[in-house]
């Protein structure tokens, strides 16, 4: 019998924890312009490794985005929009053979983080949405404890010259900042305000054609649902959601 390692078992793990919340895949495959001298992996191989990845790991992958002579570094590409796009209507997990062929630059990971699309890269599964999150926290501890560390010693200052034993520091003590609070509430509302924005956008563009062809919110709601389109919670689609987006890019346009 084949002894299974801790490494092995902390994978196991993590991937039964990833099924719980989604079965859905969305493979991105991309080849830049330098593929002519043979240093990158063809597209044709990406998308074989990414199909044979999720067929082990019991994904279901519903589409395939290609973006040919792009560049890692470009924020705006074609398929990875599409790719993205899908990952959120549907909730599902994006999926490419390596990180580079996501992004060369930190901007577009963050996008994905900003719309909280999950992603898995083959050449390093241990880079996820997940350890970006650890990262950032990581850092917010280290900014959380200089401030910690600056309060307890202007604290101590300040009992030292009550004592007579220092002269004022000339630096002030600390004061919570009301208007950084405020701001922070209002950029974060703003975030979530733009995020169902990007979200609604990209289901108007399927609900679009369903309105030309004369359909009903109803069979709207129903086409959205058997396509596998969630709402904006996760759930399913219903006549008022389609009346509002409708409504909503009606007025704008």
């Amino acid at each position: 019998m084949k002894r299974i390692t801790k490494a092995e078992t902390k994978h196991r793990w993590k991937w039964r924890k990833m099924k719980a919340k989604t079965k859905i895949a969305v493979g991105y495959v991309r080849l830049s312009d330098r593929a002519a001298d043979g240093t990158e992996i063809s597209i044709e191989r990406q998308e074989s490794e990414i199909r044979s990845w999720c067929d082990r790991n019991g994904l279901q992958l519903v589409a395939v985005h290609a973006d040919a002579g792009q560049s890692g570094k470009k924020l705006k590409r074609k398929g990875l929009d599409a790719a993205v796009s899908d990952c959120v209507l549907r909730g599902g997990v994006l999926v490419a053979y390596s990180l580079d062929r996501i992004a060369r630059d930190r901007r577009v990971l963050e996008r994905l983080q900003a719309e909280r699309v999950p992603f898995r890269c083959l050449d390093l599964l241990e880079m996820n949405e997940t350890l970006l999150a650890l990262v950032q926290f990581v850092g917010e501890i280290y900014t959380r404890n200089i401030s910690d560390k600056m309060k307890a010693y202007h604290a101590h200052r300040k009992a030292q010259v009550k004592a007579g034993t220092a002269t004022p520091h000339p630096v002030p003590t600390y004061r919570p900042d009301a208007e950084a609070g405020r701001q922070s509430i209002e950029h974060a509302r703003r975030a979530r305000v733009e995020r169902t924005s990007k979200r609604a956008g990209y289901v108007w563009e399927h609900i679009r054609p369903l309105v030309a062809e004369g359909k009903s919110f109803r069979q709207i709601a129903a086409e959205l649902n058997s396509a596998g389109i969630t709402a904006s919670r996760g759930g399913d689609w219903h006549a008022a959601g389609v009346a509002r987006i409708v409504a909503r890019h009606s007025a704008a346009s």
